[in-house]
């Protein structure tokens, strides 16, 4: 009996989460133990999540799911990790599922962001857009899509672009031949073309280089290009800011001795800083990203500790986007749901019109142990 099977027999055995019953602490337990029970990641542990969400009422959405698993796979437990796989059934049992110890949650604190704040460094956005340019190497100003990647990447590498999170890739970056238009099935081959000079929600790149491949996501008959089997390598983390004041975040990072390669803005509200890591295994990475004392101090800082993940999806430069998907509420404020209990999403356009994802700093090949702050200062034509 494989690991999917095992798992997918414990739970049958376990009944639904109810809203208004402990809902939240029914569904934890269940992530807990496919992540950490039995092992799983959380890409793999989602088929099964979805299968057993079937029973919940109501229904969470799949977004809300992941966040579980991903919490899941955070938090400390008692056991060791894929304790289930050695016999330990019976510690899954129904009657045994209980919420594991976790560390308490960390809320980004503006009072820390301020008392952090370096007195040398600009005090608002447009002097920090001066600031950022001057210690670029290469001027983000000049810098299309296609050369931003070029750039950060290595010749042969492939680079998975999006114009929309509900694909298996739109673009492909083929460093060194140049912009690939993707098929949307197995089968069907990519083709040369050009890419387009935005979209209706912006453009999106998958940080870890690719083998542009199709796999089957475990567990389901499903095939994808974005696994991580399809990794070649793991470059690069995302630090992303979408609540503190852009000034107060960019003046910690400056001071922080990391490889900051490239900082974008979203089009919306974030601001994406690519930091670069180079580590040739996911597990070598996650060792990073999994440090609980570093993702406390980034979250009370005001990064967003779901995007500190092994794959993640920063904004892509030089493309511009309309708007943005949101909810669509009921009446009654409510988020209304489809026969599937998924959220309705609606786009939003921009209230002013397009906006463009902008590149305000790029040093593609950074220094170890040197902040921006101490980085060299470059004249950059105007």
């Amino acid at each position: 009996m494989t690991i999917i099977e095992r798992a997918q027999r414990l739970l049958d055995t376990r009944p639904g989460a109810v809203a208004g019953q402990g809902g939240h602490v029914t569904t934890f337990s269940v992530a807990c133990v496919l992540v950490h029970g039995f092992g799983l990641e959380p890409e793999e542990a989602m088929p099964l999540m979805q299968s057993w969400n079937n029973k919940c009422d109501p229904p969470w959405k799949d977004r809300d799911l992941m966040h579980k698993l991903v919490s899941a796979r955070n938090a400390v437990h008692k056991e060791e990790r894929g304790y289930l796989l050695k016999g330990g059934e019976d510690k899954g049992r129904v009657d045994a599922w209980k919420p594991q110890e976790k560390r308490v949650k960390k809320e980004y604190e503006v009072e820390t962001l301020r008392a952090l704040q370096h007195p040398d460094l600009p005090p608002t956005w447009n002097d920090w857009l001066l600031w950022l340019r001057a210690r670029s190497p290469i001027d983000p100003k000049g810098v299309d899509p296609g050369a931003f990647l070029d750039a950060l990447y290595e010749p042969g590498d492939c680079v998975m672009c999006f114009e929309n999170m509900r694909t298996n890739g739109d673009w492909m970056r083929w460093v060194g031949k140049g912009w690939f238009q993707l098929g949307k099935v197995p089968g069907k081959k990519a083709v040369p073309g050009k890419l387009p000079e935005g979209t209706r929600e912006g453009m999106c790149f998958l940080m870890q280089p690719v083998d542009g491949q199709w796999r089957p996501v475990v567990g389901t008959a499903k095939m994808s290009r974005r696994t991580k089997a399809s990794v070649t390598r793991w470059p690069f983390i995302l630090l992303e800011s979408d609540k503190a004041p852009h000034p107060l975040w960019l003046n910690a990072l400056a001071q922080a001795k990391i490889r900051v390669v490239a900082i974008v803005t979203s089009g919306g509200r974030s601001l994406h800083a690519v930091v670069r890591l180079d580590k040739g295994t996911e597990e070598e990475l996650q060792a990073e990203l999994q440090n609980p004392n570093a993702r406390e101090v980034l979250t009370v800082l005001g990064c967003d500790a779901q995007a500190m993940q092994s794959l993640v999806y920063p904004r892509l430069p030089g493309v511009w986007r309309e708007g943005k998907l949101v909810s669509e509420r009921g009446g009654d404020g409510k988020a209304k749901r489809d026969a599937h209990g998924k959220c309705v999403m609606k786009f939003e356009p921009f209230e002013h019109g397009r906006r463009n994802q902008r590149l305000i700093y790029f040093n593609p090949r950074p220094d170890k142990g040197r902040s921006m702050m101490e980085g060299a200062i470059f004249e950059h034509e105007q």
